[in-house]
């Protein structure tokens, strides 16, 4: 008997036998309840086995969660929940994915939508194109540069039933190729042109800044020349401050005059002369690998692609979001592939104990999740190429202080807000008792968080008015960033500096910045930008580590963004 083994001391006998009898009285964890889903599936099988057949995989997850539903309704979830595995494949979402309060799991049955382990499972906001022709139509080919005539591409949207385009302003439609978001036809091709001067027709004066509301400015050069058979012309600029930027479509331009008018209302704070700005959505600019133009009145996509055709996908995204959950709790979604949609991959109002976990979330066109709710979280998920930020959290009460507990942990957000490049962090921290911790975050045209609306720790590309660190307003419900032991291990250069790469903020400011009761460790080794904080104080930030490749070390791609490979 154990009892009698000289192997076990008196002290071993006291620590091992009480765990054998605790172990004979607990029950063991019952492992959840399988049903899979499958893209060559079948909605009318049972979902209980991955191989097709009878039994085998829905071909939905509209399918799987109305079984979910039906077993809810039935006697209740199993003990230790339900997961349903996604097979191997591509999912297309012409419409979100939605789960709703009767959708939920509970704390000791959760409700899991993962992928197959080991293999790629993508969920897809978007449409494959797969019929392109060369242009061949004269009209065209005459406003194409001499270099682009036969390289250009033209696939008809109407004909795969895609007639809702969005606006050029941004959420609208986009197009990808090879797993990269392309570029809409612009010009310059790389960086901006400034404004040579304003016209005073509605002058205004911020403080000694002078600039016009008029909404009509000065060019230079003919390059405009080109624009007038253009029908639907933008131009995206900074237009009086670095930090606001704003997409405006052109009403006429003046080329005797050299005069560009844009259509009302105007940018809130005006037009400055030396400011800066590209022309975009214009046919007659697709002159590099890359660009491409929608006419939205026919339907027709123009593309010049970066490389064969053939060697990659084509996408366009249609769907607005991949995932919506309305008071859904205790769900978690794994192990997935999403990309594609107009706005957010994910969205979670009314959220309790739900988590995203170890996805790859790229390509959409807001952010990759945004939750609402309490104790629901981003763990371990791979963010890039979003046209807004990374992860919003919104939740608890500031007037009570009830913390939200939301919390985004170890995940690696880069390469976003391609598109709203201002004010969109990789990370927003909304309302009271939320937490971002452990987080890598790099290459961004202006902030990496932002608090209660503000941006604070920043990886700025394009904008140079915001300093290094700058510590705005005393809220005593947002954190504090007190501990001297982690004081900016940086070497700051002098406040005058002018780092390299484009639009870098140059100011740093004094102490008083970095407070701390939850020892918050900033790990910023050679990075060049800081914490822009506005009102916050008593959210965990704890270890929060940002490794970021300096800039210049690899050169910058278009927009200051693409220095580090997308993996």
């Amino acid at each position: 008997m154990l009892t009698d083994s000289p192997v076990l001391t008196t002290p071993l006998r006291a620590v091992i036998l009480p765990l054998l009898v605790l172990g004979l009285t607990l029950p063991a964890c019952a492992a959840p309840l399988r049903l899979f889903v499958a893209p060559n599936g079948d909605d009318s099988a049972t979902g209980r086995q991955a191989k097709p057949g009878k039994n085998g995989p829905f071909a939905t997850l509209e399918r799987a969660r109305d079984e979910v539903r039906k077993l809810k309704a039935e006697g209740g979830l199993p003990t230790g929940g339900v997961t349903v595995e996604l097979r191997a494949g591509t999912y297309e979402l012409t419409a979100p994915f939605e789960l709703t309060a009767e959708d939920s799991g509970a704390a000791d049955s959760p409700i899991t939508y993962e992928g197959q382990k080991g293999k790629e499972v993508r969920l897809v906001g978007g449409k494959v194109l797969k019929d392109w022709e060369a242009v061949t139509d004269e009209s065209v080919l005459e406003r194409l540069e001499p270099t682009a005539r036969g390289k250009v591409y033209q696939t008809d949207l109407r004909a795969l039933g895609i007639t809702d385009y969005g606006s050029p302003a941004g959420g609208g439609i986009e197009l990808f190729f090879d797993a990269q978001p392309m570029t809409l036809a612009r010009w310059p091709n790389e960086g901006f042109v400034k404004i040579v001067d304003v016209l005073n027709i509605e002058p205004v004066d911020v403080r000694g800044t002078k600039g016009d509301k008029g909404g009509k400015f000065v060019y230079d050069g003919d390059r405009p020349l080109r624009w007038k058979t253009e029908k639907d012309l933008w131009l995206h600029g900074y237009w009086f401050w670095d930090w606001s930027d704003q997409r405006m479509k052109v009403e006429s331009i003046d080329t005797d005059q050299k005069v560009i008018a844009l259509v009302p209302p105007q940018h809130g704070y005006g037009y400055r002369k030396g400011q800066w700005y590209y022309a975009l959505n214009a046919l007659c600019e697709i002159d590099a690998p890359g660009e491409w133009y929608l006419d939205r009145d026919t339907g027709v996509l123009y593309f010049y692609p970066p490389s064969p055709l053939g060697q990659g996908d084509a996408m366009v995204s249609v769907a607005p979001n991949l995932i919506v959950t309305r008071e859904a709790s205790n769900v978690t979604f794994r192990g997935l592939l999403m990309e594609g949609s107009r706005d957010h991959a994910g969205v979670m109002f009314g959220a309790r104990g739900n988590r995203v976990e170890a996805c790859t979330i790229r390509n959409v066109g807001g952010h990759a999740v945004a939750i609402q709710g309490a104790d629901s979280g981003v763990v371990g998920c791979d963010i890039y190429q979003t046209a807004k930020g990374g992860i919003s959290l919104e939740g608890g009460d500031r007037n009570t202080l009830t913390p939200g507990g939301l919390y985004a942990d170890n995940n690696h957000i880069h390469h976003f807000a391609r598109w709203y490049r201002m004010y969109n962090g990789g990370i927003h921290l909304n309302g009271v008792g939320n937490r971002a911790t452990h987080n890598l975050i790099d290459n961004a045209p202006h902030t990496a968080i932002l608090w209660r609306q503000r941006p604070s720790p920043g990886v700025q590309r394009d904008s140079q008015r915001l300093p290094r660190v700058q510590r705005r307003g005393r809220d005593l419900l947002g954190p504090q960033l007190d501990d001297a032991r982690h004081r900016d291990p940086l070497q700051l250069p002098a406040p005058h500096q002018r780092l390299p790469g484009p639009r870098l903020c140059r100011r740093v400011p004094g102490r008083h910045v970095l407070r701390d009761r939850d020892q918050w460790q900033r790990v910023l080794p050679r990075h060049e930008r800081g914490v822009h904080r506005r009102r916050a104080r008593r959210e965990h930030r704890e270890q929060h580590v940002r490794r970021v490749q300096p800039l210049g070390a690899r050169g910058c791609a278009r927009d200051g963004l693409g220095e580090v490979p997308h993996r």
